[in-house]
């Protein structure tokens, strides 16, 4: 097996770098199936959707250095890597648990976020 060293983006394009080799995250997944996280060390976040399976797969390292943020409702669904945009013009609410974890341990445990209509992925969450 063929270890993973870093992962990266260049020209939109999401990759890992595999002793040398540019390898595409698409390429893992289509070789591995949602068990291609088990093919990555480091730092990553990233969602894919198989056409053929008709299923949406996002994952998060496994220290959760990277975070990936989402919502589903009335019919929309939303995910990034960032929180703010994902609740420009959406006349989200605070989260009063998160507000609350965030004053007090100065950090909000996943799935809770400040947002009461967003959530986020535990690390190492698929």
């Amino acid at each position: 097996m063929k270890r993973i060293i870093t992962i990266g983006q260049t020209l939109g394009t999401s990759f890992l770098d595999i002793e040398g080799n540019k390898v595409p995250v698409l390429e893992l997944y289509k070789q591995y199936g949602t068990k291609c996280v088990h093919h990555i060390n480091g730092a990553y976040a990233f969602v894919l959707y198989d056409i053929e399976k008709q299923v949406l797969f996002g994952a998060v390292d496994r220290m959760g250095v990277k975070t990936l943020y989402f919502y589903n409702q009335n019919n929309e669904f939303g995910y990034s890597t960032s929180l703010l945009p994902l609740c420009e013009n959406k006349g989200f609410h605070i989260n009063e648990y998160g507000r609350q974890c965030y004053f007090s341990m100065q950090y909000i445990p996943a799935p809770h976020t400040i947002v009461s209509e967003v959530k986020k992925l535990h690390p190492g969450e698929c």
